[in-house]
């Protein structure tokens, strides 16, 4: 199917205008401290220079009260280009809300996200059933190129630790109008579960899917630790297609 080569071709389009591989790490980020512990209001999280560009709101902590999520742009997001490397990365921020009607900070994330939430590189933050969901997707700008992918990640509240930790992760690969299979990996690190999933492509739409199993070790990795990762598909429909290959791992982006 020469993925690997098409694989290439969209890695390289989709950098653009981003720093390589190796000079990721040097891009600015937001200085965690420099959002305050405490505020009366959400908006008053975002440092100078900075703003929330969205927010999601639901019960985190099980206490009853709406607690926020929400991804802060440093304000020279707004005249940047897409995938511009030249700015500092966006940020993930939770607060809680406290029973004396003001906010807490919970947990900040500097380097997870690496989409702009352009046409190319969607990015969405959701609160269900008490977990902070982000996705990133990253799109061809290529007519020739259909290959998209989607990154999610899931965060729970930890009590014991008062801090929040990643649960699972679910990444995708799929061609726009669905003209070739897609394949999606989901992982649970509560379970130590492993979801691989065939996507069957007939007539430009994922009609059916075909799931296997598989264990992994579990992961403890807490909000603040987490950086942006990547995942090798082409190591990932080897694994589909032969259960007993090596688990493939995430690795730094």
């Amino acid at each position: 199917m020469q993925r690997s080569l098409t694989t290439l071709v969209l890695f390289l389009v989709l950098i653009g205008a981003t720093p390589a591989r190796g000079q990721e790490t040097e891009r600015k980020m937001l200085d965690a401290s420099e959002v305050p512990i405490e505020a009366a209001r959400t908006d008053g999280f975002a440092p100078k220079g900075w703003r929330i560009h969205k927010r999601a709101a639901g019960d985190l902590n099980g206490d009853g009260r709406s607690d926020v999520a929400m991804i802060l742009f440093d304000r020279a997001l707004d005249d940047a280009s897409p995938r511009s490397g030249d700015v500092p990365a966006p940020a993930l921020l939770i607060v809680l809300a406290t029973d004396h009607g003001r906010w807490r900070r919970a947990g900040v994330n500097t380097k997870l996200i690496f989409a702009d939430d352009s046409g190319f590189a969607p990015l969405n933050v959701r609160i269900i059933n008490g977990l902070v969901i982000v996705n990133q997707e990253l799109l061809s700008n290529i007519t020739a190129n259909t290959l998209d992918y989607s990154y999610t990640d899931r965060f729970r509240y930890d009590s014991a630790a008062d801090r929040f930790m990643l649960i699972g992760e679910d990444d995708a690969n799929t061609h726009r109008d669905a003209v070739a299979d897609g394949i999606r990996v989901s992982d649970n690190y509560l379970t130590g579960e492993r979801i691989l999933t065939r996507m069957h492509a007939v007539r430009g739409k994922y009609v059916s899917e075909t799931n296997i199993a598989r264990r992994i070790e579990r992961r403890r990795v807490f909000l603040e630790d987490l950086g942006a990762e990547d995942i090798d598909f082409e190591k990932l429909w080897d694994e589909f297609s032969r259960p007993g290959s090596p688990i493939t791992h995430r690795t730094a982006r």
